[in-house]
């Protein structure tokens, strides 16, 4: 992975008001409907307790490819989601990733993934830090 991968990166600080918040939802194994609203209650159990932090909701990484269930339930997961307006309040905001990991015709981009399809290889990793690192620059700026 590169240097200023996710995982190296401090996005924490000492100070919980100005340290930010990555919601990642899951594919939606409980109903596309239920994976929404239970990330929605997280933002707002966490905007209560730490009402000056920022929190980035990322979008459901695909899997697998279309027509595939799973792949069908994260295209739902973010429609779904996308009906929350999640980004509409102060601090908050949507890391919308899909097209970074699929091409034009929807199939995954096989570098950015592990041979399972799910799971993110290094070079995904990579680009995934590469979008989220602007977001907590900024913060860190605050």
């Amino acid at each position: 992975m590169a240097d200023d991968s996710v995982l190296k990166y401090p996005y924490f600080t000492a100070e919980p008001q100005k340290s930010g918040w990555p919601l990642i939802p899951t594919a939606g194994h409980f109903g596309a409907d239920a994976a929404a609203k239970g990330l929605k209650i997280c933002s707002e159990n966490l905007r209560r307790k730490f009402p000056n932090s920022q929190i980035i909701v990322t979008e459901v990484l695909p899997a697998h490819a279309p027509g595939n269930r799973f792949y069908d339930d994260i295209k739902k997961t973010h429609a779904a989601l996308d009906t929350l307006n999640l980004g509409n309040t102060p601090n908050a905001g949507v890391l919308k990733l899909w097209g970074d990991f699929v091409k034009p015709d929807g199939t995954l981009k096989q570098e950015l993934f592990t041979s399972d399809n799910i799971h993110l290889s290094p070079a995904g990793y990579d680009v995934y830090a590469a979008k989220l690192k602007p977001l907590i620059d900024e913060q860190h700026r605050k």
